[in-house]
């Protein structure tokens, strides 16, 4: 069955690959998150690198990008993320319903592309769309991606520059040193600061450490920090896993940015301080924000924060119930604990809490929606408790 699944993706990406390559204008709809991205770069690098006109725009639930996906265009139209769009448009094919974005895009640039030189840079563009998926390298349909990049393995800790800049506005770790260069310095003191493959050891420990043993913690904190550890080297900005965190944040804070870094465009600064001010709002909020905890729900209020990756940092290090439900002005996030081993259908329950009436995307890591102007927060998770019991 494996091998037939492979033989047919194969075949449905060459089938794409072929619209593609006959289009006179190709528009790509993107998810606004860091694999829906890193899948439009990986496919606006192979039809630039073939002559192919393109436009890339995103959406940030599956309503927005249906939307777009609706707009007329001489030509085709690509989703990057699930959306209820027009028969005509293409989707990227996967058999399994479990291969991150960015993969699918890449197997279809693969049959695309002429230009051999090419594929190296959108290799390591989609290996880091499907780190931003939350896959480990060689997971999930990753593995001739891993292959093709080949990334080196190294001590210490998984940034997108430095070490002091890069645990202060990670999104991939959350601890007392989380939210300021300053707060970094204070906490860890000189092992910031690492000048040789020992002292980045130190440096990792110490992140642990200090990570799991942080007021709040919780056992499923154990988890979620191996993936801040022991970095993948290779792409634009330091290692894999920081040019995944990168385009994740950038994605939900500033998505022109990040569609610009993923088209391979002098844009790392505008990325990294769209990186830098989510993850600044997103740590502040993890620490600060008011919670309400319920049997199964933990329920975090807050105001301008990102949602999302609110919703994911929570679950991953300070939540001591199954889910989280994160709600912000005019949006909700919700995410289930890393060590849950049998996960709600967060989806089916936003849904049933909102009587539909939402804009939901459970494609998106985490699950979120677009809440009507009249849902009050206390009636949402009042709505959620019961949904998940």
């Amino acid at each position: 069955m494996a091998t037939v699944d492979r033989e047919s993706e194969a075949q449905a990406a060459g089938d794409v690959a072929t619209r593609l390559a006959t289009a006179p204008f190709v528009r790509i709809v993107a998810r606004a998150d860091g694999d829906g991205v890193a899948a439009a770069g990986v496919l606006a690098r192979a039809l630039a690198a073939e002559g192919v006109p393109f436009q890339v725009t995103t959406g940030r639930t599956a309503a927005d990008r249906a939307a777009r996906a609706r707009a007329g265009v001489d030509g085709e139209t690509l989703l990057a993320g699930a959306a209820p769009a027009p028969g005509e448009a293409i989707e990227l094919p996967d058999a399994t319903g479990t291969v991150p974005l960015s993969v699918r895009a890449w197997r279809v640039a693969d049959d695309l592309l002429d230009d051999r030189g090419e594929r190296s840079g959108i290799a390591t563009l989609a290996l880091a769309g499907a780190v931003a998926a939350g896959v480990t390298p060689g997971a999930a349909g990753t593995a001739p991606l891993s292959e093709a990049v080949d990334p080196e393995r190294r001590p210490g800790v998984v940034t997108p520059t430095t070490a002091v800049d890069g645990l202060a506005h990670s999104t991939l770790v959350h601890g007392p040193f989380s939210g300021s260069p300053e707060r970094v310095r204070e906490t860890l003191g000189p092992v910031a600061s690492p000048e040789d493959a020992e002292a980045a050891r130190g440096l990792a420990s110490a992140t642990a450490l200090t990570a799991l043993n942080a007021d709040g913690a919780t056992a499923a904190a154990a988890d979620a920090v191996e993936r801040a550890l022991r970095p993948r080297v290779a792409g634009p900005l330091e290692t894999v896993g920081g040019y995944a965190d990168v385009l994740d944040a950038a994605a939900r804070e500033s998505p022109g940015a990040a569609v610009a870094l993923a088209l391979g465009h002098d844009a790392r600064e505008p990325a990294l301080t769209a990186w830098r001010e989510h993850g600044r709002r997103a740590h502040e909020a993890v620490r600060t924000a008011a919670t309400s905890r319920y049997d199964g729900l933990l329920a975090v209020r807050v105001d301008r924060a990102p949602a999302a990756t609110v919703a994911r940092l929570t679950a991953a290090y300070r939540s001591p119930e199954p889910v989280v439900a994160v709600v912000a002005d005019g949006a909700a996030a919700a995410a289930v604990r890393p060590d849950v081993a049998d996960a709600p259908e967060l989806g089916r329950a936003i849904r049933a809490a909102l009587d539909g009436e939402a804009a939901v995307d459970t494609a998106s890591r985490p699950a979120v929606a677009r809440l009507p102007e009249t849902t009050e927060p206390t009636a949402f998770v009042a709505g959620l408790r019961e949904a998940l019991s």
